[in-house]
């Protein structure tokens, strides 16, 4: 079905195919497309997509986006992302993480972290670890400190299994 109406105020064009599949476009200029099958489409050259308005994309299945090159996403606002399922991202070379202000990671059950070669944490300014108990399993353990202050609120003890000494 074919259907152009020039109604004042009331203008539209309607083209609908028997399966319901359709587009319309009405007299504000309002486009509507409705695929009730399957929906292809191929661009051989570039696209460029420009939305002037808001954009909300909702796919009810399964999505799988394959970026053959670079990619980058920019955003001049705030950006959330929220996954209710599993998240893993895998990351082949290196990786990044900048912050500018202040960066906040929260977890409500464990974290674990390992690295395969050196580790390392560092600040210029002063870095607190606290913990309900504190275990480190380590062959050889090096402290360096221009000073050095232990404080024991509680009992103290140290147990040397080989040679110890102190200077």
């Amino acid at each position: 079905v074919i259907e152009i109406d020039d109604t004042p105020t009331k203008e539209r064009i309607h083209i609908m195919h028997k399966s319901g599949t359709y587009i319309e476009i009405d007299n504000e200029g309002t486009r509507v497309d409705k695929t009730v099958g399957d929906h292809y489409s191929t661009m051989v050259g570039g696209e460029n997509i420009r939305i002037l308005g808001d954009a909300e994309i909702e796919i009810n299945g399964t999505a799988d986006i394959t970026l053959s090159q670079d990619a980058a996403i920019t955003c001049y606002g705030n950006l959330s992302g929220k996954v209710f399922g599993e998240a893993s991202l895998y990351i082949e070379k290196d990786a990044t993480i900048v912050g500018d202000a202040n960066v906040d990671v929260r977890v409500r059950q464990n974290v674990s972290v390992y690295a395969a070669g050196t580790m390392s944490l560092e600040t210029p300014g002063n870095m607190t670890l606290r913990a309900g108990q504190l275990n480190i399993d380590a062959p050889n353990m090096i402290v360096k400190a221009t000073n050095l202050t232990e404080t024991a609120l509680g009992t103290a003890s140290r147990n040397v299994t080989g040679s110890a000494s102190l200077s």
